[in-house]
């Protein structure tokens, strides 16, 4: 395939986050420590963690009512702390990925990066690693005001699709475009959107099961080198 315009995915995919899930459990046990006094158990905070609608759970399980300070006081722990974790190295930029995408660049290829991440961390990665030069298109979400635009919601990549080809047939620009990824939200996104989709499964994520998945990845490569034999 000759593909012209590549998505990828943040988290797992081109950025790499060591002990990530120890990471959000510690700040969001700290918050909770902070609203009640103390430290729920580890299993309560998995539950409420995992459920689709947070809030109600806050609310039900723990009794806070105060949402919006509760998730002023994350906001500014995460961004304290990831700073802290980019300095020592423990968040970083897959080196390999990045190196594709500046030769995919250099061919004229039109690079976007689509996150489920919320604004405030692409707004602080992109100050730290300088991801506007790196993108063409950046697209991350506003849960208070475009939830909408989350994977697996097809949105964010038809959103980005437009204003990458602009001048052609959406159409054709679908049948030129990829999203790479690491998750089932990325392959379901890419499949409703109608574009192809990638899996990539690399050392750090050799427990995907894509093969129960629903939706299918069109390809799978264990390296990022390996979009350029698609």
């Amino acid at each position: 395939m000759n593909f012209k315009y590549y998505f990828f995915d943040l988290d797992n995919c081109i950025l790499h986050f060591i002990e990530k899930d120890k990471y959000f459990d510690r700040i969001f046990a700290l918050i909770l420590k902070k609203f009640l006094g103390f430290i729920p158990k580890s299993e309560e905070r998995y539950k409420v963690w995992q459920s689709s609608n947070l809030n109600q759970y806050l609310h039900d399980i723990w009794g806070i009512e105060k949402f919006d300070e509760f998730w002023k006081y994350y906001r500014t722990f995460d961004v304290q702390n990831r700073k802290k974790l980019i300095e020592i190295g423990k968040i970083f930029l897959d080196p390999v990925g990045i190196d594709v995408i500046k030769k995919l660049r250099k061919q004229g290829k039109k690079i976007a990066l689509i996150t489920n991440s919320p604004r405030y961390i692409t707004d602080l990665l992109c100050e730290h690693f300088n991801l506007s030069q790196i993108f063409d298109e950046i697209l991350s979400v506003d849960y208070e005001k475009h939830p909408s635009l989350a994977k697996p919601s097809p949105k964010g990549i038809s959103y980005v699709l437009k204003d990458l080809c602009s001048s052609k047939q959406i159409q054709i620009c679908k049948f030129e475009s990829i999203m790479i990824g690491d998750s089932k939200e990325d392959i379901i996104a890419a499949k409703k959107a109608g574009i192809y989709s990638c899996i990539i499964i690399n050392k750090r994520r050799k427990d995907i099961e894509f093969q129960e998945w629903k939706y299918k990845p069109n390809f799978i490569i264990h390296n990022f080198y390996e979009l350029f034999d698609l």
